[in-house]
This record gives structure tokens, C-alpha cells and sequence, in this order.
């Protein structure tokens, strides 16, 4: 890996989160999958939480990246942790949303709805790392059928026809809940949001390395 980053290749979460795509692909039309994400990255546009499986897997994005493409991704990085922490008031190494109760970070993503996920590419306005991004990001757009279970993510912006795409949905995220449990790095187990949880494993891997 370069940059200095030491990470792992995280093969099975990888091929759990690919599940997901293949379902939605598979049972969306092609208009749905071009509008979410290529022309429209509303969802990218207000943060919330990730696990450790998906921080992990960012952070083998980044370590993959060109040199010039990692270093606007570090600095936004940065810059999106130096902002969570003050709005969220957050002081010293914590990173994990339950020191801040879930009501104040829910509150806080209702109204911080104007400043983009750090790895929302500004020229482009899609994901710079697509192969990597998280699993909410997956599930976005769409409703998802398991059984009598639903789960509504239906787009926000109310474009085109709402999807409903019949997945295990359930089992997969329980899969990646555990990988999640079964992680090395206490220090952003937890919920969390991508750029106080890339910032602190960015910063413990270079100092490990």
C-alpha cells in the first residue's frame, strides 16, 4: 500500500457489500442506477454513521488511490473531522456518537445538510472511492424488501420511480455487523460518521506504521 498507509484487503466485507449492488442492478432499471449517484448526489450531501467495516474499506480505498486524488481526499478528510468536532462539540481523541447521544448527532444531521461527505469528489459530484463506499450508501434510493421486513430509502428528492429491490438485506448486515465486532481497532468501533472515523484510523496508522 503506498502513502504509508498500512491496511489490510477486506475481501469479505467487500464481497457482502457487492451482494447489495448486484441485487439492486439486477431488479433496477437502468434509469434509477444512472440518476443515483451520477446525477444526483443528495444523499452525499449531509453526514451520517458508519461501522468499522466501512471505515475499514475506505480506508483501502484511499491506500489504492493515486497520490493526487489521496491527497484531496486527506485534506477533505481533515477538514470534514476539524468540523464535526466543534459543531459536535466533541473534545480530545472521542470519536463515537455515543458520547454525544443519539438525539444531538440526529439533530445534527437534520440541520448540517450543506457540506458533502469528504469523499464526494467537488468536480464531479460522485463518489471518489464507488467500489469502497459505505453500506448506507449502497442501501440509498431504494426500498428493500426481506421477507415482511422493509426498508424504506426510498430517494429523497422524490426522482423517478420509487425501486423496491426484494434482498436478504437483514442477514447481509448482520454479517457486516460482525465483522464489525470482530475488528482489531478499538478506537472507532462504534457508530461514528466517515471523517472523524477515517481521521482517527489514518492518524493511528501512521503512527503504528
Amino acid at each position: 500500500m503506498s502513502a504509508g498507509i498500512p491496511v489490510e484487503r477486506n475481501t469479505q466485507a467487500l464481497d457482502l457489500l457487492r451482494r447489495i449492488d448486484e441485487a439492486r442492478h439486477t431488479q433496477a432499471g437502468a434509469e434509477d442506477i444512472q440518476r443515483c449517484g451520477i446525477t444526483c448526489s443528495r444523499c452525499c450531501k449531509r453526514p451520517f454513521d458508519v461501522s468499522e467495516t466501512d471505515l475499514q474499506l475506505l480506508l483501502e480505498g484511499v491506500a489504492t488511490s493515486t497520490d493526487l486524488q489521496r491527497r484531496a481526499l486527506l485534506e477533505r478528510v481533515a477538514l470534514r473531522a476539524a468540523h464535526d468536532r466543534e459543531a459536535l462539540g466533541i473534545q480530545g481523541d472521542a470519536i463515537h456518537l455515543e458520547a454525544i447521544g443519539e438525539d444531538a448527532f440526529d439533530d445534527y444531521c437534520d440541520d448540517d445538510d450543506d457540506h458533502p461527505c469528504p469523499i464526494l469528489d467537488p468536480l464531479t459530484q460522485t463518489c471518489a472511492l464507488p467500489d469502497y463506499r459505505p453500506e448506507p450508501c449502497r442501501f440509498r434510493g431504494a426500498r428493500w424488501r426481506d421477507g415482511e421486513h422493509e426498508l424504506d430509502l426510498a430517494c429523497p428528492a422524490g426522482e423517478g420511480p420509487s425501486v423496491t429491490v426484494v434482498f436478504a438485506w437483514i442477514d447481509v448486515s448482520a454479517r457486516l455487523a460482525r465483522l464489525s465486532e470482530l475488528s482489531r481497532d478499538q478506537r472507532t468501533q462504534g457508530r461514528t460518521t466517515i471523517a472523524l472515523g477515517l481521521d482517527a484510523l489514518l492518524r493511528s496508522r501512521r503512527a503504528a506504521g
